[in-house]
C-alpha cells in the first residue's frame, strides 16, 4: 500500500468492502485504509447497518404485502434533507436501490411460489424487500453512540479482535484460492467479561465488546493427553454446523503441557492446510488477525506455557460426494516451534479425516461452542450468519452445558437477554 495514499467517504470500494464483495487482496489494502480514515470508517459502520436492518426487514415483512405505490408521495424538507444525504454517500445508495430492485423480482417468485406449495415442494424463498424510501429510512437511521462511534480495537496478547463496524473479515475462501490458515496461540478473555457484565445487567451487549473467538476460549474444555516428548496436546473433532448441516464444524485446539507458566515451545506457529479434493471453502470463526483478512499465515511466532489453551473454529463446506477423495484428509494442523534449550526448530503435524456425525452426535464441548459462537456473531450483526432465534442457539449451547455451572449461567443469560 501507498503510505501517502488516502480513502475518502465516497470512494466507491467502501460499499464492496462494507458487504464483503472484494476480493482477499483487494480488502486488505482497504481495510488498512479504513483504519486510518474515521469518515470512511463511518461509511463503513451506516452501509453493514443499512444492509443488517434491510435484512431483519426482509424476514419480518410477508412477501404478500409488498406494493409499489402508483402516485409519488409529497415529499416534505424533513424528506429532502435526509435525501441530499443519501447523495452525498453514494454508497448507501447503490445499497438501498439494489434492494429496491428486489422489490419487482419478489412479484416474480411469489407467484411461482403459490404454484410449487400446492405440489408441496420446497424450495429457498425469497422474502419481499421494503420500498426504497423505506431502505433511505434505514440507511439514515440514527443509531446509539457505541455503534455510531470509531469501533475500538482490543489487543489481547498480540491478537488484535476488532469490532463488526472496522475490519473484520468472516468470508469463505475457495481451496482453489487460499488453502492454508493460521491462528493466533493466544487469546484473552477481556470480551467474556464484558459480555458477561452487560448480559448480567439485561442489556444486549454492545457491538465492539463482542469477540466471538474470546468468547469460545473462555469456558474449560476437556482435553486428551500430550503425546510422549510433546510439548503440546492436540484436539480435533468435527460435527455439523446447526445452521447449515451441509457444513462442518472443525474444532482445533491445542494445550501446553508442563509446570503451570514454565516456558515449553518459542516461536510457536500453526498452520492448518485444507485438502482441496475434500473442502470446497472454509472460514475461520472469530479470529480477526493484524487489521486485515481473517484466517492467513501469521509472521509471529508466540511463547507457549504450560497450561495455556487455544482453540479455534472452522466452518468448512466439503465438495460435492462425487468429486471428493475420500483418502484424503479432510484437514493437516501442523505446529512448529523452538525447543527452550537446544533453539532446534521442531514440527509436530495431525491430521483430521473427518467424521459422519450430525450435530445431535457431535461432543458436548463442540456442542456448547457452536452455540457460543452463533450468538456471537448474531451480537456482531454479522451478514455471514443466518438470521436466527436466539433461543435456537441457546438450545445449541444448553446441549452441551453438562454439569458446568458457568455454562449454564451463560445460557441462562442468553435466554433472558433477547
Amino acid at each position: 500500500m501507498n503510505p501517502s495514499e488516502k480513502i475518502t467517504p465516497d470512494d466507491p470500494r467502501l460499499t464492496a468492502y462494507a458487504l464483503d464483495e472484494l476480493e482477499p487482496a483487494e480488502a486488505m489494502a482497504v481495510a488498512e485504509l479504513v483504519r486510518h480514515s474515521a469518515g470512511a470508517q463511518r461509511v463503513v459502520a451506516e452501509v453493514r447497518a443499512a444492509a443488517q436492518q434491510l435484512s431483519a426487514a426482509l424476514g419480518a415483512e410477508p412477501a404478500t404485502r409488498v406494493a409499489v405505490p402508483l402516485v409519488a408521495p409529497k415529499i416534505d424538507a424533513a424528506r429532502a434533507r435526509r435525501t441530499s444525504a443519501l447523495l452525498r454517500f453514494p454508497q448507501l445508495y447503490y445499497v438501498t436501490a439494489s434492494l429496491a430492485a428486489a422489490c419487482f423480482a419478489v412479484v416474480f417468485v411469489v407467484q411461482h411460489q403459490s404454484a410449487d406449495a400446492e405440489r408441496g415442494s420446497v424450495q429457498h424463498v425469497v422474502a419481499a424487500a421494503p420500498t426504497l424510501a423505506t431502505a433511505a429510512h434505514y440507511a439514515m437511521a440514527d443509531r446509539d453512540a457505541d455503534e455510531r462511534a470509531t469501533a475500538a480495537r482490543m489487543t489481547s496478547a498480540k491478537v488484535n479482535l476488532v469490532s463488526a463496524a472496522a475490519t473484520r473479515a468472516e468470508r469463505f475462501f475457495a481451496t482453489t484460492d487460499v488453502s492454508t490458515s493460521s491462528f493466533p496461540l493466544r487469546v484473552g478473555r477481556e470480551s467474556y467479561t464484558a459480555v458477561v457484565e452487560q448480559l448480567r445487567q439485561g442489556r444486549r451487549p454492545s457491538r465492539d465488546t463482542v469477540h466471538v473467538a474470546e468468547l469460545i476460549n473462555a469456558f474449560n474444555y476437556s482435553w486428551p493427553e500430550a503425546a510422549a516428548g510433546e510439548p503440546v496436546a492436540f484436539l480435533l473433532d468435527d460435527t455439523a454446523a446447526p445452521w447449515s448441516p451441509a457444513h462442518r464444524l472443525v474444532r482445533v485446539g491445542l494445550k501446553s503441557v508442563g509446570a503451570a507458566g514454565a516456558v515449553v515451545a518459542r516461536e510457536a506457529r500453526v498452520q492448518v492446510d485444507f485438502s482441496p479434493t475434500v473442502v470446497r471453502a472454509w472460514r475461520l470463526l472469530g479470529f480477526e488477525h493484524g487489521g486485515a483478512t481473517v484466517g492467513l499465515t501469521q509472521e509471529e511466532g508466540e511463547t507457549l506455557r504450560g497450561g495455556d489453551t487455544v482453540t479455534a473454529l472452522y466452518e468448512i463446506v466439503p465438495q460435492e460426494r462425487g468429486g471428493a477423495d475420500v483418502s484424503a484428509p479432510l484437514l493437516s494442523v501442523r505446529l512448529r516451534y523452538a525447543t527452550e534449550h537446544a533453539g532446534a526448530t521442531r514440527e509436530i503435524a495431525r491430521h483430521w479425516q473427518g467424521t459422519a456425525t450430525t450435530f445431535g452426535q457431535g461432543s458436548a464441548d463442540l456442542r456448547f461452542m457452536a452455540g457460543v459462537a452463533a450468538y456471537g456473531m448474531a451480537l456482531q450483526g454479522s451478514l455471514q450468519q443466518p438470521r436466527l432465534d436466539v433461543a435456537a442457539m441457546a438450545e445449541w449451547a444448553a446441549s452441551g452445558v453438562g454439569t458446568d455451572p458457568v455454562r449454564r449461567e451463560f445460557v441462562e443469560l442468553m435466554r433472558a437477554v433477547k
